[in-house]
Order: C-alpha cells, then structure tokens, then sequence
C-alpha cells in the first residue's frame, strides 16, 4: 500500500479512531487534507508543514512497524 494512500486515510480517520487504534502510541495528526489540498503539493508535504517534521517522521516509521494496525484504518469497524 502507498504511504500516500495511508497518509490520507490517516488524515479523514476521526480522532478517536485513530487513538483506538494507534493506544499509546498515538500521533496527532492534522486532518483537513480534503479542504487544503490546494495549498500543498500533496498530502506528504501537507503532513509536514501541519505536524512538523520530527512527528511526520514519527508517523511514517509508526506506520512501518505496524502494518497490521494501519490495515485496521481500511476496515469498517462493527
């Protein structure tokens, strides 16, 4: 899967999701990609301008060792 894919999954994943999700280990992460794409030159570049980058690259080496979690982002909770 793309990080880009993921990035943007991340960024329209609501609060509390991605916190059930990600425990502990939770990164803030903007979540307004959709409404300021046209400002950025995608949706890296709009996560790391939003978070900075010492927490980008938190994220992206969280979503590195946790495949199995961020797979639980792509299916529907019951």
């Amino acid at each position: 899967m793309k990080i880009d894919t993921i990035l943007k999954k991340i960024d329209s994943t609501p609060e509390y999701r991605l916190r059930e999700i990600m425990g502990s280990k939770y990164i803030d992460t903007p979540g307004n990609y959709k409404n300021e794409k046209k400002y950025y030159n995608g949706i890296k570049d709009y996560m790391k301008s939003n978070m900075g980058e010492s927490d980008y690259k938190k994220l992206i080496a969280y979503i590195k060792k946790n495949p199995t979690k961020i797979k639980l982002l792509f299916k529907r909770k019951k």
